[in-house]
């Protein structure tokens, strides 16, 4: 017994031995930043400027995917111009790092913040969170279009008139609610009311009334002032090219067509609703003095500049032919019964070019002239020479008839282009502020004065059948003049300004006159305005044109041809436009 004792005594001796000698257990691994995720916070919205409602949090995860206490997390603005502070954030005991965002001022597009942790093998660690900014109340209330329009009479403006809303930042506010009203006129406005949009604007369009002048207002819900629009209403019916400089006299074709040259050297052939019918392209020069003739094969002629060509289009726009003269043409070309056209080139002479482009014969002219010929009932070709202040008359063969010398007082009495009464009569204004009467035998019948200021002669008079000659003076007006040469009227204390053009005389007795503003007059038989529309500047060379159902035509430089509403076609008989005729001929039958 004492003996079993003793053995498990040495047992448990044993034991304990060895258990005194064995290594303690290794300490367990840290737990780092493996991971980082959206806790809450994200896709909220704010107004612009403002704190989110709820904090963003973001929670780090460890290895073991469980959320790890004490980690660092820094966030900072990657879109947008909000801010959330310099401050890093300690997670808590539930991995969590929450952060108050204020957003950005402007409404551009989603904000972005991110939220970082460094993870144990150094990498770093994002997430993202975003947020939707929302415009602030409106406090901005303010015009954005459509303001001082003009359209023709009755018409509804091209463009609506159109309001912003805007918040404290610029930003567009929608859902604001606008009323619009007329304030002169009786013209309407739809709707009546309007909200604005996604980009702040409320819109609504507008009928003016048959006055010259209309108004508008629109009136916010917000406590803020009203904004007012005004319009022009006119006779304008459309514009074609605005940004084409011409002062050539268009010519109108049986079919309505207008026919048109310009400083971007293009010629254009426009239907009569404004429509560009075609267009031809002028490699050598610009088309803006004159006007295009018109034959009766439907060929278009013309002359270009510095080009020294006449130019001859088909029907359809394209090059026929082109004959060189030589020199510049800056006139409209005339057109002989037999289809021969007569070209005036500033500094050589007069052309006759037949149908086919080539050439009849040559008359040299030592004066240089920029102004048109004329053909007579018998054939004649009347000449201006500018510089030499003589008048030429030309038989159908090319030889000379008679040359008349016309006084003056410059040394260069500088002549327009003529026209040719009912009884053969040339009539034509000089520098010398002068409207000459020169007989068919080349014998000056009489002189008048119409002008008050000397200046190179651009005007071709316009005549009626009975005879009455009406011509726009240097800084006088329009002259209606006696074919005895008596003074009948005249409009210096209507429109005294300047005038290079030549009036269209229409069938019910209506005298289309245009001034150098580019303001076109409608005059009855006694010189006495019916109306006038002005055209918003820019001016003209341009004589206007009739088409056959009585819109009246004419380019006013840089506002494009022009389409003004008149109802009466141009008179028959007489010499009632520039150039003879709405083809421009210039041809007496």
């Amino acid at each position: 017994m004492a003996v079993r004792r003793r053995c498990l005594l040495a047992f448990a001796v044993c034991v304990a031995c060895h258990e005194a000698t064995a290594p303690p257990p290794p300490p367990p691994p840290p737990r780092l930043p493996a991971a980082i995720e959206v806790a809450s916070g994200d896709r909220q919205s704010a107004i612009a400027g403002h704190v989110l409602s709820a904090p963003v949090v973001a929670r780090v995860l460890a290895a073991d995917s469980r959320p790890l206490a004490g980690a660092v997390v820094s966030y900072r603005v990657l879109r947008g111009s909000g801010s959330v502070g310099p401050a890093d954030i300690i997670t808590d005991s539930s991995g969590l790092a929450p952060k108050i965002w204020r957003v950005g001022t402007l409404v551009v597009d989603t904000q972005a913040l991110e939220a970082r942790t460094v993870a144990g093998n150094g990498d770093t660690l994002r997430v993202t969170f975003h947020a939707a900014v929302l415009p602030g109340s409106a406090v901005t209330f303010q015009k954005f279009a459509g303001d001082t329009q003009e359209a023709f009479f009755g018409r509804t403006l091209p463009d609506s008139l159109a309001v912003r809303f805007l918040d404290q930042y610029g930003n567009p506010v929608p859902g604001e609610i606008v009323f619009w009203s007329v304030a002169q006129g009786s013209g309407s406005i739809a709707p009546d009311s309007s909200i604005s949009g996604a980009n702040g604007v409320a819109r609504a369009s507008w009928t003016i009334d048959t006055s010259r002048s209309n108004s508008a207002f629109a009136a916010p819900r917000i406590p803020v002032a009203d904004v007012g629009f005004s319009a022009t209403g006119g006779k304008i019916l459309w514009r074609h090219a605005r940004a084409a400089w011409s002062w050539n006299s268009p010519a109108v074709g049986t079919d309505g067509t207008i026919y048109y040259g310009a400083r971007d050297s293009v010629f254009r052939a426009v239907n009569p609703d404004g429509a560009l019918r075609w267009s031809y392209k002028v490699p050598d020069g610009i088309v803006d003095d004159g006007g295009p003739a018109l034959g009766s094969n439907g060929e278009v002629y013309f002359g270009a500049y510095p080009s020294q060509y006449v130019y001859a289009l088909g029907p359809d726009g394209r090059l026929r032919w082109k004959f060189a003269t030589g020199s510049p043409v800056r006139s409209a070309v005339a057109l002989g019964p037999d289809g021969t056209v007569y070209a005036l080139s500033i500094f050589n002479g007069l052309w006759a070019i037949d149908s086919s482009g080539a050439q009849r014969w040559f008359y040299a002219l030592p004066g240089a002239s920029d102004d048109s010929p004329v053909v007579g009932a018998d054939g004649t070709i009347y000449v201006p020479e500018a510089t030499k202040g003589r008048l030429h008359a030309i038989a159908p063969d090319g030889s000379e008839r008679w040359v008349v010398p016309f006084p003056g007082d410059t040394i260069a009495n500088d002549l327009g282009t003529p026209a040719i009464g009912p009884d053969g009569t040339i009539y034509l204004l000089a520098q010398d502020k002068q409207l000459y009467a020169v007989d068919s035998a080349g014998t000056i019948k009489w002189a008048v004065p119409v002008g008050t200021q000397t200046i190179a002669a651009k005007s071709a008079p316009a005549i009626a059948s009975d005879g009455t000659v009406y011509v726009a003076g240097f800084g006088s007006g329009l002259w209606a003049v006696s074919s005895a040469g008596a003074v009948l009227w005249n409009t210096a204390a209507i429109s005294p300004g300047f005038s290079f053009t030549t009036p269209a005389l229409a069938a019910d007795g209506t005298i289309y006159y245009v001034d150098l503003g580019g303001t076109l007059y409608a005059l009855d038989g006694n010189g006495a305005v019916r109306w006038a529309e002005p055209t918003n500047g820019g001016g003209t060379d341009a004589s206007p044109a009739l088409g056959p159902d009585g819109t009246v035509y004419f380019p006013n430089s840089y506002r494009g041809l022009l389409a003004i509403q008149a109802s009466s076609p141009l008179v028959v008989g007489g010499w009632p436009t520039y150039q003879h005729d709405q083809s421009h001929t210039g041809r007496r039958p």
